[in-house]
């Protein structure tokens, strides 16, 4: 908690804000120069007062030598060593999720608390993680930017807007926003003020990832860069499903007793066959029909034909009851149209129904403020968890089959084992008329993540731009980068999850895990229902020292009684040289 300068408080922050770096990973001159400014950090910022930093470095190292903790060698190298900063690359997608945050507080918090601040708010947000997002959404979509098809089809949408007379906001790549923005700041006062600058216009994706048994949100990020654009499109953009909202219809059709086995026809609908919809005859993607098939193949191919005869037999009224349930909300357009996605929704929308298959048919409520304490470390708020049953145990486990089977090779998100996540799975692919919307929601055991690909209006990203073409490596990065960082993919859950049953575990050992393995970041806290913990502590890694007992802490030897041996701080003269606080 001490407080190290600009903004950094406590020793991790001030690793990352002056070296972008972990503590553990500091050399011997850093570590020196971090003690050395504690008591005077703006004073002696390495980043504003190089010379001054090194000054107060130089002496801890002279320290550390004098006390035998380093060797002469060492301390030679470490002097040698010159005083250079490494500010971490912006992470604004921070702001993005600390929107989330505020507009919390604003619910929990009284006006007076806010204002007078002081507290302290604990959120379930992991900060790895939500790096690890952002940096896998702007991989894909750069890599997206930089196609040929993509730029050709981005220069024809912006020569139809032009010849509509929309001069305005053009469609860019991110690059060439940024290139013109900066033109813009490098324009003369008085011809600034005469010009507007560029907006951001660019393709934009968003990601949520929550946490199965608790409902806590691991990383909200809603746009490639929150300097750029402020709008949250996590949480405040919503948009059209397509074929992400058809597992609630067959949960629903489950519900009501039918199986995965149960034949559907996939043939054309024929004019009047389904209720409220009489001169509705909507057709498969593909244009193709194969006649009489089981229920799940429906789902697991993403059939248009057999999903809206399954709506059509659940009936519009329980579809939509139960999608509620699981989170959906907002204007609904309460026609069969619905089973083919017209409900719109938002990434974070998304993560929550899905966590719902995670979960055998239970839903926990996604929160982003665990709780809230005073500067004294006194509680003032703690969250309630809360969780709601959606479907049945059965009906939520038989679409959560069937959505495994849809993650595996023949399925419309088949190709996850290529793009490299081999973990246990399931999910569903998105895609929008006119490809204006691509998204893929998937989950392990442990998490769950949704993740939107798309523009801000509503423009055609790519011809064939589908969910499983744009939005599901996306999802595949964050994933990966979820196992590195410790959240296991086991078998998938076929009931609630139990955080009462948490058990830190080593991955690489499958045993009990210690301070050596969160160390080498394999530690992960194992919440799976009925879950049997190791009887061993991890032996492949090796712990931590751990403190020495208190006996053998060495204290200050207190002074004699004699006044020779006080030090007295000498008096200083009265003469105009005495500094004064000068008052604001």
């Amino acid at each position: 908690r001490i407080f190290w300068g600009h903004t950094f408080l406590g020793i991790a922050a001030a690793a990352r804000g002056y070296y972008d770096k972990e503590p553990r990973d500091l050399s011997l001159a850093e570590c020196a120069t971090l003690a050395g400014i504690i008591y005077g950090p703006n004073d002696f910022s390495p980043i504003k007062h190089p010379e001054e930093a090194k000054k107060v470095r130089d002496i801890v190292l002279g320290l550390l030598k004098n006390e035998g903790k380093i060797t002469e060698v060492q301390y030679q190298a470490a002097l040698a060593e010159p005083i250079a900063t490494r500010t971490p690359q912006s992470r604004s997608e921070e702001n993005y999720a600390m929107g989330l945050v505020r507009r919390e507080l604003d619910a929990i918090l009284e006006e007076e608390d806010i204002r007078l601040g002081g507290l302290v708010v604990h959120t379930t947000l992991d900060l790895d993680l939500q790096n690890a997002t952002l940096d896998a959404i702007n991989k894909h979509m750069d890599a997206l930017e930089a196609r040929k098809d993509f730029k050709k089809h981005l220069a024809s949408l912006q020569a139809r807007r032009e010849k509509r007379g929309i001069l305005k906001n053009k469609l860019t790549t991110k690059a060439e926003y940024e290139a013109s923005l900066a033109a813009w700041k490098a324009l003369p006062a008085e011809q600034k003020e005469k010009t507007q600058p560029p907006m951001p216009n660019y393709i934009q994706s968003a990601a949520v990832v929550m946490d199965n048994a608790t409902g806590a949100l691991l990383a909200v990020v809603g746009g490639r860069d929150a300097e750029e654009s402020k709008l949250n499109r996590a949480i405040q953009s919503r948009r059209q499903t397509g074929s992400l909202f058809k597992p609630f219809i067959y949960a629903t059709f489950f519900q009501q007793g039918n199986s995965a086995d149960t034949r559907i026809s996939d043939d054309r609908i024929a004019y009047g066959e389904i209720r409220g919809a009489a001169n509705w005859s909507p057709r498969n993607s593909d244009g193709t029909y194969r006649g009489m098939k089981p229920a799940s193949f429906g789902l697991i191919l993403s059939r248009n034909t057999m999903s809206v005869r399954i709506g059509n037999r659940a009936g519009l009224s329980n579809v939509i009851q139960s999608a509620q349930l699981a989170g959906f909300h907002g204007n609904i357009s309460r026609t069969p149209a619905l089973y083919l996605g017209t409900w719109e929704a938002s990434p974070l929308d998304i993560a929550s129904t899905y966590s719902v298959f995670a979960n055998g048919g239970v839903r926990p409520t996604p929160y982003i403020i665990d709780h809230i304490t005073d500067s004294q470390g006194q509680p003032r708020f703690a969250i309630t968890k809360s969780k709601r049953t959606v479907y049945s145990q059965r009906a939520a486990n038989i679409t959560s089959s069937i959505l495994q089977q849809v993650c595996k090779p023949g399925g419309t998100a088949g190709k996850i084992t290529t793009l490299g996540f081999k973990s246990p799975c399931g999910g569903k692919t998105g895609t929008t008329n006119n490809y204006t919307n691509a998204w893929f929601a998937g989950y392990t055991s442990n998490l769950t993540c949704s993740v939107w690909v798309g523009f801000d209006s509503s423009t055609k990203i790519l011809e064939k731009g589908y969910g499983g073409t744009l939005a599901l490596p996306v999802w595949v990065d964050i994933m990966l980068a979820a196992q590195k960082e410790g959240y296991p993919a086991n078998a998938i859950r076929t009931r609630p999850g139990s955080e009462g049953q948490a058990v830190l575990v080593c991955r690489e050992s499958n045993q009990l895990a210690h301070s050596g393995c969160q160390y080498a970041k394999t530690a992960y806290f194992e919440t799976s229902a009925g879950y049997q913990a190791p009887a061993n502590m991890c032996e492949q890694h090796i712990p931590m020292a751990e403190p020495d007992s208190e006996e053998s802490i060495p204290y200050a030897e207190p002074l004699d009684g004699s006044d020779d041996n006080i030090p007295l701080a000498e008096p200083v003269e009265e003469t105009d040289g005495i500094p004064y606080a000068t008052p604001i």
